[in-house]
């Protein structure tokens, strides 16, 4: 079984100015904050609002988390019900924005476009899962493509209702639990953990690994890092991002959620590849971007 996983690095590789720091230029931004009356510096939106102001790359999740630990931290719920509104205000907002998004120029030659090219022609995937929210439909409308098969919307698409939030683990007390994903009243659950015990090849482009979302994947890369007797070969791993910064950040997440590097390099066959790199011409992520796209086209 051959699974891809994607995060926003795919569509920030198409083009699209989809990161959170966008948004928070964005016009959307600004009429969020103008529909929302009670911004101060004690509640979600003025904690939100200055960390964009303070970030270069600002992360709304990030951000969410932090907060929800600042204040369950001061034992200070008094600004909950604000909190709980400028959620679902933020959550319309920053889907007009990324819809508005999805309209972008597309990189013709870049990587993702390649691969939704190959999607297209045929199956090449048995399942896609995106933590994305822009549906492939929508993408494929502009960038002149078809391919919406087996794919899976791990936190919901455009007008769906999206799922924005944090890990489990990031809330300790119940009174800011409406921040957890799992506990959106759009969250829905996915064979996304069970696939990829199964896989026996996993593409993962443009995703960060980060800890929000690591459950996800825990159980796979524990698996991945440790010896089977019983597997004939190991398991493929490419993992995809932008510069050899974003690939080392993402080794660095690996190992503070518990899963040694070395281990997993030793006993999967695991490839980095840093698209600045490619786009260069440097030979080895040339190589292998070659051998993955054979691979994947079974040629």
């Amino acid at each position: 079984m051959k699974i891809l996983i994607l995060g926003n690095g795919f569509d920030l590789d198409l083009g699209l100015d989809t990161r959170y720091s966008d948004f928070a230029k964005s016009q959307q931004w600004k009429e969020l904050y103008k529909e929302f009356k009670h911004t101060n510096k004690d509640n979600l939106a003025g904690f939100l609002k200055e960390k964009a102001n303070e970030e270069k790359w600002f992360s709304i999740e990030e951000s969410l988390a932090e907060y929800a630990k600042k204040k369950i931290g001061l034992q200070d719920f008094s600004h909950v019900n604000d909190d709980k509104h400028f959620l679902e205000l933020l959550e319309g907002k920053l889907e007009i924005f990324l819809d508005l998004a999805s309209m972008d120029t597309f990189e013709k030659d870049h990587l993702a476009t390649c691969l939704f090219d190959l999607m297209n022609k045929k199956q090449i995937f048995d399942k896609v899962y995106t933590f994305n929210y822009i549906s492939h439909d929508a993408l494929h409308k502009w960038c002149g493509c078809n391919y919406e098969r087996e794919v899976s919307y791990v936190h919901q698409k455009l007008y769906c209702g999206i799922v924005l939030g944090v890990g489990s683990n990031d809330i300790t007390d119940d009174r800011y639990s409406f921040l957890r994903k799992v506990n959106h009243p759009k969250y829905s659950s996915t064979s996304i953990g069970r696939d990829l015990m199964e896989a026996d090849e996993v593409v993962f482009f443009g995703h960060s690994l980060n800890t929000i979302d690591f459950d996800y994947f825990k159980d796979f890369f524990v698996a991945c890092s440790q010896y089977n007797g019983t597997l004939a070969t190991p398991t493929r791993i490419t993992i995809i991002d932008k510069s050899d910064d974003s690939i080392q950040s993402i080794k660095n997440n690996l190992k503070s959620n518990g899963i040694s590097v070395t281990s997993l390099c030793s006993y999967s066959h695991i490839i980095f590849i840093a698209l600045d790199n490619y786009y260069r011409g440097e030979y080895t992520e040339r190589d292998d971007v070659t051998d993955l796209m054979k691979r994947l086209n079974g040629s």
